[in-house]
């Protein structure tokens, strides 16, 4: 039994020693080190980690092996792995330390048109922390998107501080039907104790403003921070039910 990902990682050793039943749990990514288990046949508790530098030297996902059929969710697809914010809550700064690995734009091509040649699927789901993160890079890759054999759709996930009216405009013509945005809490002593980045007015307006471009717009937010108090348990609500009626679509 061996565990990996964002909830196990930061905590490899306690769940080791608390649950004889797991045999091993590894930290940070887990392409390396699985590969040495199979090869090897020994498993150690909590291995090394194996940072991966060149995204691009790891080998394309199976997806002959896979019944497109029998899933109707939008692929997900990863250009990128990190985030150079350090949001108290996330796991991210442990697993990556800040830094930001990319796949070149023709590697992430590539795969698009492969799963699109095999499921005839044209809507994808774009699985990274922040995609516009890297301003020359993104449009890159926007460019890459208007350059493939069919008209593609596509979703991300971002950040409001990131967005502007220019950016969300070539983002739609490039294909983007939907984006989502972390907001974690409507309190604004939560944002700045959290280390959002940014107030829960900017991120209102940013979030509204986006439905000009965007069909779906997502907003994510988190209660029960352990030094939360009611007042602030009910200004998120407000602030919920406020960006609900704009038409934002709120997850809770």
């Amino acid at each position: 039994v061996v565990l990996g990902g964002v909830g196990p990682s930061p905590v490899a050793r306690q769940i080791v020693e608390a649950f004889p039943f797991v045999d091993s749990v590894v930290e940070g990514e887990g392409e390396l080190v699985m590969r040495d288990f199979l090869l090897t046949g020994r498993v150690d508790p909590v291995p090394a980690r194996r940072i991966i530098r060149d995204l691009d030297s790891l080998p394309m996902p199976a997806y002959s092996l896979i019944d497109h059929r029998a899933y109707d969710a939008a692929p997900s697809i990863i250009t990128s792995r990190g985030c150079p914010y350090q949001c108290t809550f996330c796991t991210e700064p442990y697993n990556f330390a800040g830094r930001v690995s990319y796949r070149s734009v023709d590697s992430i091509i590539e795969e698009i048109e492969l799963v699109h040649a095999l499921s005839g699927r044209r809507l994808f789901l774009f699985q990274d922390d922040i995609l516009p993160i890297n301003r020359s890079r993104f449009s890159r890759l926007l460019e890459g998107f208007r350059q493939l054999s069919f008209p593609i759709q596509w979703k991300c996930f971002s950040r409001v501080d990131l967005m502007g009216a220019e950016l969300m405009r070539e983002m739609a013509a490039s294909g983007c039907v939907a984006v989502a945005y972390g907001i974690e809490s409507g309190s604004n002593r939560t944002l700045e104790t959290i280390r959002k980045g940014f107030t829960i007015e900017t991120a209102y307006a940013v979030s509204v403003s986006s439905l000009d471009f965007f069909p779906s717009v997502h907003c994510s937010f988190i209660w029960g921070y352990p030094f939360e108090d009611m007042p602030e348990f009910e200004e998120t609500l407000q602030w919920v039910r406020r960006f609900s009626h704009a038409g934002v679509t709120v997850l809770l």
